[in-house]
């Protein structure tokens, strides 16, 4: 018989860490931020393993432990000032809008031999 491991729940074992967190994600506006504050709150609460924390944030693993390097390193201005992490780099409201006009504006013809992409006018 296979013995089982129960997974290990992660804790920072920090508590003034956790009081200012707490404090910042009450204060928190922006989609990100909150998450990142989000995920070393679960951290540091010692309820949870890393892989709920991932899963409930949908993120992964790595990227969790990523933040929490971040946050040794750094506190929280280090983990509130990292960069975008990936994909494409996010931009302000009026430029989706702009690029949404431009693809939107693009008519797509549907033909007898299938579908062809009409590029807008100038």
């Amino acid at each position: 018989m296979a013995k089982r491991s129960i997974p290990k729940r992660f804790h920072l074992k920090d508590p003034e860490l956790a009081k200012a967190v707490a404090a910042a994600l009450a204060d928190c506006k922006e989609v990100k931020a909150h998450q990142r504050l989000l995920a070393v709150r679960m951290a540091a609460s010692g309820q949870f393993t890393a892989q709920q924390i991932a899963e409930q944030l949908g993120i992964s693993r790595r990227r969790l432990f990523d933040w929490i390097k971040m946050l040794k390193a750094g506190g929280l201005p280090g983990l509130l000032a990292c960069d975008h992490g990936g994909g494409a780099t996010p931009g302000s409201p009026a430029q989706f809008a702009r690029s949404f006009r431009r693809l939107a504006g693009r008519a797509v013809e549907t033909r007898r031999g299938g579908a062809t992409l009409a590029t807008p006018a100038p």
